[in-house]
Protein backbone atom coordinates (compact mmCIF):
# COMPACT_ATOMS: atom_id res chain seq x y z
CA UNK A 1 0.00 0.00 0.00
CA UNK A 2 1.08 3.51 -0.73
CA UNK A 3 -0.50 6.83 -1.19
CA UNK A 4 -0.15 10.56 0.13
CA UNK A 5 -2.94 12.74 1.98
CA UNK A 6 -3.21 15.39 4.17
CA UNK A 7 -2.47 15.39 8.14
CA UNK A 8 -6.48 17.25 8.41
CA UNK A 9 -7.88 14.98 6.70
CA UNK A 10 -6.25 11.74 8.32
CA UNK A 11 -6.33 13.49 11.85
CA UNK A 12 -9.91 14.21 11.95
CA UNK A 13 -10.64 10.46 10.17
CA UNK A 14 -8.68 9.06 12.99
CA UNK A 15 -10.53 11.14 16.07
CA UNK A 16 -13.99 9.57 14.54
CA UNK A 17 -12.90 6.29 14.84
CA UNK A 18 -10.41 6.08 17.80
CA UNK A 19 -13.48 6.39 20.19
CA UNK A 20 -14.84 2.47 20.07
CA UNK A 21 -11.45 0.77 19.85
CA UNK A 22 -10.07 -1.15 22.87
CA UNK A 23 -13.20 -2.11 24.38
CA UNK A 24 -12.63 -5.45 23.51
CA UNK A 25 -9.52 -6.61 25.43
CA UNK A 26 -10.04 -10.46 24.35
CA UNK A 27 -9.72 -9.60 20.70
CA UNK A 28 -6.67 -7.80 20.27
CA UNK A 29 -7.04 -6.65 16.70
CA UNK A 30 -9.94 -4.48 17.81
CA UNK A 31 -7.74 -1.78 18.88
CA UNK A 32 -6.88 -1.38 15.92
CA UNK A 33 -7.85 0.79 13.11
CA UNK A 34 -7.88 -0.83 9.45
CA UNK A 35 -6.29 1.45 6.89
CA UNK A 36 -7.70 0.44 3.12
CA UNK A 37 -6.74 2.10 -0.02
CA UNK A 38 -8.39 0.52 -2.98
CA UNK A 39 -10.60 1.75 -5.59
CA UNK A 40 -8.84 5.18 -5.50
CA UNK A 41 -9.87 5.92 -2.15
CA UNK A 42 -8.93 5.85 1.03
CA UNK A 43 -10.94 4.09 3.87
CA UNK A 44 -10.48 4.06 7.45
CA UNK A 45 -12.53 1.53 9.80
CA UNK A 46 -13.38 0.63 13.58
CA UNK A 47 -15.01 -1.74 15.55
CA UNK A 48 -15.95 -2.68 18.96
CA UNK A 49 -18.40 -5.51 17.05
CA UNK A 50 -21.29 -3.10 18.96
CA UNK A 51 -20.46 -0.09 16.57
CA UNK A 52 -18.82 -0.14 13.65
CA UNK A 53 -17.79 3.13 12.07
CA UNK A 54 -15.95 3.94 8.27
CA UNK A 55 -14.54 7.18 6.89
CA UNK A 56 -13.74 7.41 3.21
CA UNK A 57 -11.36 10.89 3.05
CA UNK A 58 -9.73 12.32 -0.20
CA UNK A 59 -6.08 10.43 -1.27
CA UNK A 60 -3.78 10.05 -3.76
CA UNK A 61 -3.75 6.17 -4.46
CA UNK A 62 -0.42 4.78 -5.73
CA UNK A 63 -0.22 1.36 -5.04
CA UNK A 64 -3.59 -0.64 -3.22
CA UNK A 65 -3.70 -2.55 0.35
CA UNK A 66 -4.62 -2.75 3.69
CA UNK A 67 -3.12 -2.92 7.32
CA UNK A 68 -4.28 -2.25 10.69
CA UNK A 69 -2.95 -0.19 13.31
CA UNK A 70 -2.94 -0.05 16.47
CA UNK A 71 -5.44 3.01 17.15
CA UNK A 72 -3.90 5.10 19.99
CA UNK A 73 -0.57 4.97 18.09
CA UNK A 74 -1.50 6.16 14.91
CA UNK A 75 -3.85 8.45 16.51
CA UNK A 76 -1.09 10.35 18.92
CA UNK A 77 1.51 10.56 15.81
CA UNK A 78 -1.11 12.04 13.65
CA UNK A 79 -2.07 14.55 15.41
CA UNK A 80 0.63 16.01 16.93
CA UNK A 81 1.76 16.52 13.26
CA UNK A 82 1.65 20.35 12.29
CA UNK A 83 -1.34 20.70 10.60
CA UNK A 84 -1.03 21.51 7.09
CA UNK A 85 1.84 18.86 6.23
CA UNK A 86 1.34 16.23 3.44
CA UNK A 87 2.09 12.43 4.50
CA UNK A 88 3.25 9.85 2.50
CA UNK A 89 2.05 6.03 3.99
CA UNK A 90 3.29 3.07 2.91
CA UNK A 91 3.68 -0.54 4.58
CA UNK A 92 6.76 -2.38 4.77
CA UNK A 93 5.53 -6.01 5.55
CA UNK A 94 3.60 -5.60 8.90
CA UNK A 95 4.66 -2.37 9.87
CA UNK A 96 2.82 1.00 8.44
CA UNK A 97 5.58 4.14 7.36
CA UNK A 98 4.31 7.50 7.74
CA UNK A 99 6.59 10.27 6.58
CA UNK A 100 5.68 14.24 6.48
CA UNK A 101 8.50 16.84 5.60
CA UNK A 102 10.22 16.54 8.75
CA UNK A 103 9.05 13.57 10.69
CA UNK A 104 8.87 10.42 10.13
CA UNK A 105 7.33 7.60 11.73
CA UNK A 106 6.95 3.34 11.46
CA UNK A 107 4.45 1.48 13.58
CA UNK A 108 4.10 -2.21 13.59
CA UNK A 109 0.60 -3.52 12.84
CA UNK A 110 -1.29 -6.95 12.02
CA UNK A 111 -2.64 -8.19 8.56
CA UNK A 112 -6.00 -6.35 7.38
CA UNK A 113 -7.38 -9.66 6.26
CA UNK A 114 -7.87 -10.85 10.42
CA UNK A 115 -10.18 -7.61 10.56
CA UNK A 116 -14.08 -8.10 11.10
CA UNK A 117 -15.89 -7.63 8.12
CA UNK A 118 -18.53 -4.55 8.81
CA UNK A 119 -21.94 -4.72 7.45
CA UNK A 120 -23.13 -1.60 5.20
CA UNK A 121 -26.06 -0.49 3.95
CA UNK A 122 -26.63 -2.20 0.51
CA UNK A 123 -29.51 -0.10 -0.35
CA UNK A 124 -29.71 2.81 -3.87
CA UNK A 125 -30.86 5.20 -1.37
CA UNK A 126 -31.34 5.70 2.61
CA UNK A 127 -35.19 5.02 3.34
CA UNK A 128 -34.94 8.08 6.00
CA UNK A 129 -33.27 11.69 6.28
CA UNK A 130 -33.36 13.95 8.90
CA UNK A 131 -32.82 17.31 9.95
CA UNK A 132 -28.98 16.68 11.49
CA UNK A 133 -29.20 19.71 13.56
CA UNK A 134 -32.82 18.54 14.64
CA UNK A 135 -31.66 15.03 15.61
CA UNK A 136 -28.64 16.42 17.65
CA UNK A 137 -30.69 18.82 19.70
CA UNK A 138 -33.32 16.24 20.27
CA UNK A 139 -30.82 13.43 21.30
CA UNK A 140 -29.34 15.75 23.48
CA UNK A 141 -32.37 16.52 25.42
CA UNK A 142 -33.46 13.03 25.49
CA UNK A 143 -30.16 10.98 26.06
CA UNK A 144 -29.76 11.66 30.36
CA UNK A 145 -32.83 9.52 30.72
CA UNK A 146 -31.43 6.24 29.23
CA UNK A 147 -31.29 3.74 32.02
CA UNK A 148 -28.11 2.71 33.62
CA UNK A 149 -29.57 -1.00 34.33
CA UNK A 150 -28.54 -3.65 32.19
CA UNK A 151 -31.83 -5.59 33.86
CA UNK A 152 -34.06 -3.77 31.23
CA UNK A 153 -32.05 -3.68 28.16
CA UNK A 154 -34.98 -2.26 26.43
CA UNK A 155 -34.28 0.67 28.61
CA UNK A 156 -30.80 1.29 28.14
CA UNK A 157 -31.26 3.31 24.63
CA UNK A 158 -33.31 5.86 23.10
CA UNK A 159 -36.59 4.88 20.89
CA UNK A 160 -37.39 5.77 17.70
CA UNK A 161 -40.42 5.70 16.22
CA UNK A 162 -42.42 6.82 13.29
CA UNK A 163 -46.22 7.66 12.37
CA UNK A 164 -47.79 9.19 9.83
CA UNK A 165 -45.41 12.64 9.15
CA UNK A 166 -44.35 12.45 13.16
CA UNK A 167 -40.29 11.19 14.24
CA UNK A 168 -40.77 10.75 18.19
CA UNK A 169 -37.49 9.66 20.01
CA UNK A 170 -37.52 8.63 23.76
CA UNK A 171 -35.89 8.10 26.82
CA UNK A 172 -36.65 6.25 30.29
CA UNK A 173 -35.60 5.00 32.89
CA UNK A 174 -38.78 4.25 34.47
CA UNK A 175 -38.47 7.11 36.61
CA UNK A 176 -38.35 10.30 34.38
CA UNK A 177 -39.00 10.31 30.58
CA UNK A 178 -38.40 12.33 27.69
CA UNK A 179 -39.65 13.09 24.44
CA UNK A 180 -39.11 14.69 21.48
CA UNK A 181 -41.36 15.14 18.95
CA UNK A 182 -40.70 16.32 14.76
CA UNK A 183 -43.19 16.91 11.86
CA UNK A 184 -41.42 15.35 8.76
CA UNK A 185 -41.53 17.58 5.66
CA UNK A 186 -42.55 14.30 4.16
CA UNK A 187 -44.81 11.10 5.49
CA UNK A 188 -43.21 7.67 6.55
CA UNK A 189 -44.30 4.48 4.32
CA UNK A 190 -45.03 2.43 7.68
CA UNK A 191 -45.03 2.77 11.18
CA UNK A 192 -42.33 1.07 13.18
CA UNK A 193 -39.90 2.10 15.80
CA UNK A 194 -36.91 0.58 16.86
CA UNK A 195 -34.08 1.26 19.78
CA UNK A 196 -30.90 2.40 19.70
CA UNK A 197 -27.98 1.81 22.36
CA UNK A 198 -27.05 4.89 24.27
CA UNK A 199 -23.76 4.56 23.06
CA UNK A 200 -24.32 4.93 19.17
CA UNK A 201 -26.18 7.90 20.11
CA UNK A 202 -23.20 9.43 21.55
CA UNK A 203 -21.21 8.75 18.87
CA UNK A 204 -23.70 10.29 16.60
CA UNK A 205 -23.53 13.09 19.14
CA UNK A 206 -19.78 13.59 18.09
CA UNK A 207 -19.87 12.96 14.59
CA UNK A 208 -22.73 15.49 13.44
CA UNK A 209 -21.28 19.03 13.45
CA UNK A 210 -22.88 22.49 13.64
CA UNK A 211 -22.06 22.25 9.48
CA UNK A 212 -23.74 18.95 9.14
CA UNK A 213 -27.38 18.89 7.55
CA UNK A 214 -28.86 15.66 7.29
CA UNK A 215 -28.75 12.22 8.67
CA UNK A 216 -29.63 9.29 6.48
CA UNK A 217 -31.19 6.05 8.49
CA UNK A 218 -31.60 2.57 7.56
CA UNK A 219 -33.29 -0.44 9.57
CA UNK A 220 -32.33 -3.95 8.35
CA UNK A 221 -33.33 -7.03 10.16
CA UNK A 222 -30.96 -5.93 14.44
CA UNK A 223 -29.09 -3.31 12.66
CA UNK A 224 -29.41 0.71 11.89
CA UNK A 225 -27.36 2.39 9.93
CA UNK A 226 -26.78 6.07 9.50
CA UNK A 227 -24.42 8.20 7.56
CA UNK A 228 -22.94 12.00 8.31
CA UNK A 229 -21.37 14.16 6.37
CA UNK A 230 -19.86 11.08 4.50
CA UNK A 231 -19.11 8.98 8.07
CA UNK A 232 -20.31 6.17 8.09
CA UNK A 233 -22.24 4.08 11.56
CA UNK A 234 -23.24 0.88 11.69
CA UNK A 235 -24.96 -0.47 15.01
CA UNK A 236 -27.04 -3.64 16.52
CA UNK A 237 -30.18 -2.87 17.79
CA UNK A 238 -31.89 -3.50 20.61
CA UNK A 239 -34.20 -6.12 21.43
CA UNK A 240 -37.24 -5.97 23.33
CA UNK A 241 -40.51 -4.10 23.21
CA UNK A 242 -40.04 -0.70 24.92
CA UNK A 243 -42.67 0.19 27.27
CA UNK A 244 -46.12 2.05 25.91
CA UNK A 245 -44.68 5.07 27.59
CA UNK A 246 -47.72 7.52 26.16
CA UNK A 247 -50.05 5.55 28.72
CA UNK A 248 -48.22 7.40 31.47
CA UNK A 249 -48.37 10.63 29.90
CA UNK A 250 -51.60 13.00 31.41
CA UNK A 251 -53.88 14.37 28.85
CA UNK A 252 -55.21 17.00 31.21
CA UNK A 253 -53.81 18.95 34.45
CA UNK A 254 -55.03 21.05 36.88
CA UNK A 255 -52.96 23.80 37.38
CA UNK A 256 -49.83 24.87 35.15
CA UNK A 257 -47.45 27.57 36.38
CA UNK A 258 -44.87 29.26 34.49
CA UNK A 259 -41.34 29.85 36.02
CA UNK A 260 -38.06 31.54 34.38
CA UNK A 261 -35.94 28.14 33.73
CA UNK A 262 -32.40 29.85 35.08
CA UNK A 263 -34.28 31.12 38.21
CA UNK A 264 -35.75 27.75 39.08
CA UNK A 265 -31.97 26.03 38.33
CA UNK A 266 -30.38 28.29 40.06
CA UNK A 267 -32.96 27.99 43.37
CA UNK A 268 -32.89 24.45 43.30
CA UNK A 269 -28.66 24.23 42.98
CA UNK A 270 -28.65 25.93 46.06
CA UNK A 271 -31.33 24.25 48.42
CA UNK A 272 -29.94 20.74 47.21
CA UNK A 273 -27.08 21.26 48.48
CA UNK A 274 -28.49 20.16 52.13
CA UNK A 275 -30.47 17.17 49.95
CA UNK A 276 -27.35 14.91 50.20
CA UNK A 277 -28.17 15.10 54.17
CA UNK A 278 -31.93 14.13 53.22
CA UNK A 279 -32.25 11.14 51.40
CA UNK A 280 -31.21 12.91 48.03
CA UNK A 281 -34.45 15.13 48.29
CA UNK A 282 -36.12 18.67 47.53
CA UNK A 283 -39.70 19.38 48.24
CA UNK A 284 -41.34 22.11 45.62
CA UNK A 285 -44.27 23.77 46.83
CA UNK A 286 -46.61 25.58 45.23
CA UNK A 287 -49.32 27.60 47.70
CA UNK A 288 -52.94 28.79 46.99
CA UNK A 289 -53.16 32.64 46.50
CA UNK A 290 -49.18 33.10 46.35
CA UNK A 291 -46.94 34.30 42.98
CA UNK A 292 -43.87 32.22 44.25
CA UNK A 293 -43.46 28.84 44.72
CA UNK A 294 -41.10 27.41 47.59
CA UNK A 295 -37.74 25.13 47.10
CA UNK A 296 -37.01 23.47 50.19
CA UNK A 297 -34.33 20.75 52.13
CA UNK A 298 -33.88 19.72 55.30
CA UNK A 299 -31.61 17.76 57.17
CA UNK A 300 -32.07 16.87 61.21
CA UNK A 301 -28.47 16.86 61.23
CA UNK A 302 -27.24 19.72 59.34
CA UNK A 303 -30.08 21.97 59.11
CA UNK A 304 -31.82 23.43 56.24
CA UNK A 305 -32.44 25.41 53.09
CA UNK A 306 -34.95 27.14 50.93
CA UNK A 307 -35.63 29.34 48.28
CA UNK A 308 -37.97 31.39 46.59
CA UNK A 309 -38.79 31.68 43.02
CA UNK A 310 -41.14 33.89 40.96
CA UNK A 311 -44.30 32.60 39.37
CA UNK A 312 -44.91 34.62 35.98
CA UNK A 313 -48.10 33.08 34.99
CA UNK A 314 -50.35 30.41 36.74
CA UNK A 315 -53.65 28.72 35.07
CA UNK A 316 -56.13 26.25 36.21
CA UNK A 317 -56.80 25.78 39.80
CA UNK A 318 -55.01 27.52 42.57
CA UNK A 319 -54.06 24.57 45.39
CA UNK A 320 -51.50 24.10 47.86
CA UNK A 321 -49.57 21.41 46.10
CA UNK A 322 -46.14 19.85 47.62
CA UNK A 323 -44.09 17.10 45.05
CA UNK A 324 -40.37 15.56 46.69
CA UNK A 325 -38.25 15.07 43.47
CA UNK A 326 -34.31 13.78 43.23
CA UNK A 327 -32.98 17.23 42.82
CA UNK A 328 -30.67 15.46 40.05
CA UNK A 329 -33.53 14.51 37.93
CA UNK A 330 -35.08 18.08 38.26
CA UNK A 331 -31.83 19.65 37.59
CA UNK A 332 -31.21 17.32 34.40
CA UNK A 333 -34.63 18.03 33.04
CA UNK A 334 -34.60 21.81 33.72
CA UNK A 335 -31.28 22.15 31.39
CA UNK A 336 -32.49 20.09 28.96
CA UNK A 337 -35.03 23.13 27.59
CA UNK A 338 -33.40 25.93 25.83
CA UNK A 339 -35.97 28.81 26.42
CA UNK A 340 -36.32 30.92 28.87
CA UNK A 341 -39.15 29.83 30.94
CA UNK A 342 -40.57 26.38 31.97
CA UNK A 343 -44.03 25.43 32.66
CA UNK A 344 -45.19 23.25 35.31
CA UNK A 345 -47.85 20.71 34.30
CA UNK A 346 -49.55 19.24 37.43
CA UNK A 347 -52.69 17.34 39.11
CA UNK A 348 -51.37 16.29 42.45
CA UNK A 349 -48.04 14.64 44.29
CA UNK A 350 -48.19 11.24 43.13
CA UNK A 351 -49.39 12.17 39.93
CA UNK A 352 -46.39 12.53 37.10
CA UNK A 353 -45.36 16.25 36.67
CA UNK A 354 -44.74 17.67 32.77
CA UNK A 355 -42.91 19.93 32.41
CA UNK A 356 -42.61 21.61 28.72
CA UNK A 357 -41.58 24.74 26.82
CA UNK A 358 -43.55 27.75 26.93
CA UNK A 359 -45.79 27.89 24.19
CA UNK A 360 -44.42 29.76 21.10
CA UNK A 361 -40.87 29.24 22.10
CA UNK A 362 -40.71 26.20 20.06
CA UNK A 363 -41.68 25.78 16.25
CA UNK A 364 -41.82 22.32 14.46
CA UNK A 365 -40.41 20.42 17.73
CA UNK A 366 -42.31 19.40 20.80
CA UNK A 367 -40.20 18.49 23.75
CA UNK A 368 -41.60 17.10 27.09
CA UNK A 369 -39.80 15.83 30.13
CA UNK A 370 -42.07 14.10 32.98
CA UNK A 371 -40.46 13.66 36.49
CA UNK A 372 -42.53 11.01 39.20
CA UNK A 373 -42.69 12.32 42.55
CA UNK A 374 -41.27 10.56 45.34
CA UNK A 375 -43.74 9.02 47.02
CA UNK A 376 -43.94 9.12 50.89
Amino acid sequence: MKLICTQENLSRSITYLERITGKQSTLPILSNILIEAENGRLKLSATNLEIGVIVNIGAKIEEEGKITIPAKLIGSFIHNLPSGDILNLQTEQSSLVIQSTQYEGKIKGMDGKDFPIIPCFQGEEYPFVFPAQFFKNALSQILFCVSQNESRMELTGVNVSFEEKFLYLAATDSFRLAEQTFELPYETPSTQSFIIPSATCQELLRIITQESKEVFVAIEENQAFFEVDGVKIVSRLIHGKYPDYKQIIPISFLSTYQIKREELVRAVKITSVLSSYNAGEITIRFTAGSSECSIEAVSQEVGQNKARVRIENQSGEDLEQIFTFNPRYVLEGLNAFKGEYVVFHINNATSPVVLREKEGEKEKAQYFYIMMPVRK
